[in-house]
């Protein structure tokens, strides 16, 4: 595993870019968006993400919306215009790219955390 602590210089200051891209080498970040993939496998890869962005089928996808038309690609978590499409449902949007009008379909899942048991039979 890449260490951080290999890439600070002597006045303590890490040199950022170095770190990413030997992350990117070891396979440990994605090539694409630098994102971190659980189980590398020792050499430049992509995510699971950025794979399925590499499709002329339907996309599902948990951080980009991919133009029907055109096929650009933009990222609804750095667009704070999209906040809408957050709440689930069937949502239009038009392409940042070309203008083209479409339909996509967001699907949002809850996960509810309670506390440890305090009272009887704790």
């Amino acid at each position: 595993m890449t260490s951080i602590n290999d890439f600070v210089d002597e006045n303590q200051r890490v040199d950022v870019g170095k770190y990413r891209q030997a992350l990117r080498d070891a396979g440990e970040s994605c090539n694409s968006c630098d994102g971190y993939i659980s189980h590398p496998n020792g050499s430049p890869t992509v995510c699971y993400n950025c794979r399925t962005l590499d499709t002329r089928e339907q996309m599902v996808n948990s951080q980009c919306v991919r133009c029907p038309n055109c096929g650009h690609e933009f990222n609804v978590w750095q667009h704070t215009d999209y906040y809408l499409l957050w709440d689930s449902g069937t949502h239009p949007v038009a392409c940042t790219d070309c203008d083209t009008e479409f339909d996509i379909e967001t699907r949002v899942t809850f996960t509810f955390v309670s506390p440890a048991m305090t009272g009887r039979d704790a």
